[in-house]
């Protein structure tokens, strides 16, 4: 039997693995997926970072995403922008970021700031709560159930998404390329494994 709930529920997770549990939530609980919204601004937040660190470039004029699973994203190199324009990183600042983002706990350590970096977590879940209630349908990464978009079914992923009062309006399309599509591909494979180990398929 399902747990009542209002009809107009939003449910925003932020637990870990971000996909699994927005997956859930809207499987065992028949939840439409607009109203399961995942937290993944993480890798987003950590790609910009890196980019600006290497770059010198301000973090607000970079437009740069993560997609995929959190910890194993996909950056979305080629349709990152300065400003509106393109942002061209050579072979070897984009390897730079990836390392940069594979050690960014180690850094954060190292800094001894003496807190988390969850604080984070409740900005950005705070800005997400603010474009449902303002309904300002700003556009978030965040862990969406996919049904059919980019050929992925069955599956949460992380994604460009508008949110406003209904929760998710839109997965927005960034054009991905034919590489990255591969790799959801292969993210969604990595990902249905575990969904069926826990029984959600």
């Amino acid at each position: 039997m399902k747990p009542f709930l209002k009809e107009n529920v939003i449910i925003i997770t932020g637990t870990n693995p971000i996909e699994i549990y927005t997956y859930a939530y809207h499987k065992l609980l028949g939840i439409d997926r607009s109203r399961v919204i995942g937290f993944c601004a993480p890798d987003t937040i950590r790609m910009k970072w890196a980019i600006e660190e290497i770059t010198g470039i301000p973090y607000a004029s970079i437009d740069a995403w993560c997609v995929g699973e959190h910890g194993k994203a996909i950056r979305l190199y080629d349709q990152a922008t300065v400003n509106g324009n393109p942002l061209v990183l050579t072979d070897e600042q984009k390897a730079i970021v990836e390392k940069m983002n594979v050690e960014w706990f180690a850094h954060w350590q190292s800094m001894k700031s003496g807190r988390t970096t969850t604080w984070t977590s409740s900005i950005h879940i705070t800005k997400i709560v603010e474009a449902i209630v303002k309904d300002t349908n700003k556009v978030f990464p965040a862990a969406v159930v996919l049904n059919g978009d980019f050929g992925i079914t069955d599956v949460a992923m992380d994604m460009k998404c508008r949110i406003g009062k209904d929760g998710i309006a839109d997965v927005i399309d960034p054009d991905f390329t034919d590489e990255q599509l591969a790799e959801l591909k292969e993210t969604e494979t990595r990902v249905k494994i575990m969904e069926a180990a826990i029984g959600l398929l």
